[in-house]
């Protein structure tokens, strides 16, 4: 949803910019949020396999995927990108 609501965004500071183009802004945007939904829709299929699973993630960033997919973030390997997990903290995760 998030998506879709950047693509509206950018197609109307577009037609501001640039008002002569602004319908094909808009059929622009309207043809990405198509694709959009049928690479969500596509996504959601293949990953109904995965419902209900938990799992271990190098960082914390994957919440609309979690959501979306209906998995269960049960481990943070690293808190930062730019640190890599000690023996410490990954003898702490458990699944």
């Amino acid at each position: 949803n998030n998506a879709m609501a950047m693509v509206d965004q950018i197609a109307v500071c577009l037609g501001q910019i640039d008002p002569t183009n602004h319908a094909q802004y808009e059929q622009n945007a309207a043809m990405l949020k198509v694709r959009l939904m049928l690479l969500k829709q596509e996504i959601e299929q293949q990953a109904q396999r995965f419902t209900g699973l938990k799992f271990i993630c190098l960082h914390d960033a994957f919440h609309y995927y979690e959501k979306m997919v209906g998995v269960t973030n049960v481990g943070v390997l690293a808190s930062t990108h730019s640190l890599e997990p000690s023996l410490k903290h990954l003898s702490t995760l458990k699944t």
